[in-house]
C-alpha cells in the first residue's frame, strides 16, 4: 500500500502573542511539548501525517503528498535544469555516497588540503536502494522543520526549513518502529535556506512562509490540509496578497548556493560521523563541504604538540583567532543571565550559546566526530587542558570581566568557554556536550544557586530518531524559544501593503544573486566547452564562499548569534 507522507512536524504555536498574554498564559511554554501542541509537533504515537492512496479524497492527488526521498532528488535535479530520470536521480544521489571514499579534500577557504577518515561501510551504500521508499534500506522522511531562528540580520533568506530523512525497521503500517541496527543507521538532513523574494521588504518578504507554519494549528486534526499546505510550500512555493512570491523549499539554489547546506549523520560504523555537502546549482551533484563551526581537533592541542599532518603555521593562525575572537563570544552568553530565576538560567544560556561561523569557517573539518578522544570534536578533552594556548585563553577571560549569574556564582571558568564551544560543535551538541551529571570540568556555566549548568542530553547522537521521537534538547529548551522568536518576529499582524510599498524602493523581483547572473549567462552562451564549465562552477564557487563568509559575520534576525543545529 503506497503512503504519500509520512513525517513529523516540529514548530511550536500558539494563536497569537496577545491572546496568550490574555489568557495569563507563557506564550511557548518550556519544557515537555503541551497537549494544545500535539498537532504541530508529533512526536511518538501521534507522530504521522498519513495519507493513503485509498483514502485520498475527492479532487486530491497522489503527487501532492508525497515527500519521498525520490521526490525531493526529482525536485533538486529539475531546479538544476536537470532531466529528472531515474538514472539521474541515482547519479546524484551516488555523488554524495561517493565521497565517503574520499581520503582528503582541498579546503575553500585556503590552499592546503585537509585529510579524511574513508569510510568503507557508507561508501558501499547501493544509491538506488535510498531511493527505493519499498527497500529495507530505503530513506524515508521523518520530520519537518521551520528555523526562522537561522534567518540573518539583513533577511537575505528566510531562515532554514528542514527534512529530515532516516533508514530504518518498518512496521506493517509502514511507519519507521526503529533502526536497521545499533551500527546500521543513516540520516540525511535538507536544510534549505529559502530565498527571501522580496529582501528590500526584509522580514515581511518572508511573511508567507511564517504564516503558513503559525497557521498549521488551526488545521486542528485535517491530516490532509497540513500534509497538502507544507507540501505545497516545499515543492511548489507560496504567494500572498501583497504580491509576494516564496519560492519553494526544494531547490538546488538553497543547498549551498550560496547559503543552506545538506547534513548526514551516519552510524554505518564507528564513530558516529557528521558530514556536510552543497549542491552544486549547474548539475544537483552534491559536493562535500566543511561542516560548520567544527574545527580540526588538532588546533585545540598546546602549540607545543606536533600533530602529523597540520601545518603549525595553521594551527597558530587558528588559536590566535580563537583567543581574540572566539572566546569573547563564549562569554557573551551570560549577558542577561543574572536577570533570570537559577531555574530558568540553563534555558537562558542553552539557547544563547553560540559562536559567529565566520571567525572559524577556514579551520573547519570536514567531519564532525563524537568518537572517543583524541579523535572527537571536544575542545576540553585532557590532552588539552594545559599549555600555552590554554593560559592566553584563560589570560582573555580575566580580560574580558564576563558578567556573572550573581549570587555566589564566579565569572566564567577556562573550562566553561571550552565546553560552551564544544557544544557548538556537532559532536558536542549530538553527544559528547551532555556529560550529566557533570564535574566542574564538564559544565558550560553556573546558577546564582552556584550550581552546575550542564548541556542538555540528545537522543544518542541524534535529536530527531528513527520513529520521529525528539530529543530532550529539543523539547525541553531550543523549541521553546524557537516559538517564542516566530512569534517575536510574526506574531503581529504585517502592516499594510501601502506602507510597505512606500518603503520599497524600486526592486519589483527579488534580488538576483551573482551566482544566479553566471548561471543565466550561462544559458545564453551554446556549446560551452569543458574548460569553459569548469570555469563557471569555479567562478560560482567562490562567490558563494564570499557570500557564506559575509553570513556568517551577522547575527540573526533576533540580534542573537545564530545556532547551526
Amino acid at each position: 500500500m503506497k503512503r504519500f507522507a509520512v513525517f513529523a512536524v516540529s514548530v511550536m504555536f500558539v494563536n497569537s502573542i496577545s491572546a496568550a498574554v490574555a489568557a495569563g498564559d507563557k506564550a511557548c511554554q518550556v519544557g515537555k511539548l503541551a497537549e494544545w501542541q500535539r498537532n504541530v509537533v508529533i512526536a511518538g504515537t501521534d507522530r504521522a501525517i498519513f495519507i493513503e492512496k485509498n483514502k485520498l479524497k475527492a479532487g486530491e492527488k497522489a503527487e501532492d503528498f508525497d515527500f519521498s526521498f525520490g521526490a525531493t532528488i526529482g525536485q533538486i535535479l529539475r531546479s538544476a535544469n536537470q532531466s529528472d530520470s531515474k538514472a539521474n536521480r541515482v547519479a546524484v544521489v551516488k555523488s554524495l555516497i561517493d565521497s565517503f571514499k574520499l581520503t582528503k579534500a582541498p579546503h575553500p577557504l585556503g590552499s592546503r588540503e585537509v585529510a579524511i577518515s574513508p569510510r568503507l561501510k557508507e561508501s558501499s551504500i547501493d544509491p538506488a536502494k535510498l531511493l527505493d521508499e519499498s527497500s529495507p534500506e530505503g530513506l524515508h522522511p521523518i520530520g519537518l522543520f521551520n528555523r526562522f531562528d537561522q534567518a540573518p540580520e539583513d533577511w537575505q533568506y528566510c531562515g532554514e526549513h528542514r527534512i529530515v530523512f532516516a533508514q530504518g525497521q518498518r512496521g506493517a503500517d509502514g511507519l519507521l518502529t526503529g533502526p536497521l541496527g545499533t551500527l546500521n543507521r543513516f540520516f540525511l538532513i535538507f536544510e534549505a535556506a529559502v530565498a527571501n523574494p522580496r529582501p528590500d521588504l526584509q522580514k515581511e518578504g518572508c511573511r508567507p512562509a511564517a504564516d503558513l507554519w503559525l497557521g498549521l494549528k488551526q488545521l486542528g486534526t485535517d491530516t490532509h490540509k497540513v500534509a497538502e499546505r507544507l507540501h505545497r510550500f516545499y515543492f511548489k512555493g507560496l504567494s500572498a496578497p501583497n504580491g509576494v512570491v516564496i519560492p519553494p523549499v526544494i531547490h538546488a539554489r538553497h543547498y549551498g548556493n550560496p547559503f543552506g547546506q545538506v547534513r548526514g549523520n551516519t552510524f554505518k560504523q564507528l564513530p558516529w560521523e557528521l558530514r556536510e555537502w552543497h549542491v552544486e546549482l549547474s548539475t544537483g551533484k552534491f559536493l562535500p563541504a566543511p561542516v560548520g563551526t567544527n574545527p580540526q581537533p588538532a588546533f585545540y592541542t598546546p602549540p607545543e604538540t606536533n600533530v602529523s599532518g597540520i601545518d603549525p603555521a595553521v594551527k597558530k593562525a587558528f588559536q590566535e583567532v580563537f583567543v581574540k575572537r572566539v572566546v569573547a563570544d563564549a562569554v557573551a552568553s551570560n549577558q542577561g543571565l543574572a536577570d533570570r530565576p537559577a531555574d530558568e538560567q540553563q534555558t537562558h544560556l542553552v539557547n544563547r550559546n553560540g559562536v559567529r561561523g565566520n571567525l572559524i569557517a577556514a579551520f573547519n573539518d570536514f567531519v564532525s566526530d563524537a568518537g572517543p578522544p583524541p579523535r572527537n570534536d571536544d575542545p576540553n578533552q585532557s590532552e588539552n587542558r594545559t599549555g600555552a594556548f590554554r593560559e592566553a585563553v584563560k589570560n582573555k577571560i580575566d580580560e574580558l570581566k564576563p558578567p556573572t549569574a550573581g549570587g555566589s556564582a564566579s565569572g566564567v571558568s577556562i573550562d566553561e568557554v571550552m565546553n560552551r564551544v564544544g557544544a557548538t560543535s556537532c559532536g558536542g551538541c549530538h553527544q559528547f556536550s551532555a556529560k550529566q551529571p557533570a564535574n566542574p570540568a564538564d559544565q558550560i556555566g553556573t546558577s546564582s544557586d552556584n550550581k552546575p549548568i550542564v548541556w542538555p542530553r540528545s537522543l544518542g547522537f541524534v535529536h530527531i530518531d528513527e520513529t520521529s521521537r525528539l530529543s530532550p534538547l529539543l523539547t525541553d529548551f531550543f523549541l521553546a524559544d524557537r516559538c517564542e522568536n516566530l512569534n517575536e518576529l510574526f506574531g503581529k499582524p504585517a502592516p499594510p501593503f501601502d506602507e510597505l510599498a512606500a518603503r520599497t524602493l524600486f526592486l519589483t523581483e527579488r534580488t538576483k544573486l551573482p551566482t544566479e547572473i553566471l548561471q543565466e549567462f550561462a544559458k545564453t552562451v551554446p556549446n560551452l566547452n569543458q574548460n569553459q564549465v569548469r570555469a563557471l562552477n569555479s567562478a560560482t564557487s567562490q562567490l558563494n564562499r564570499d557570500a557564506r563568509q559575509d553570513d556568517r559575520a551577522r547575527l540573526g534576525a533576533s540580534g542573537r548569534i545564530r545556532q547551526a543545529d
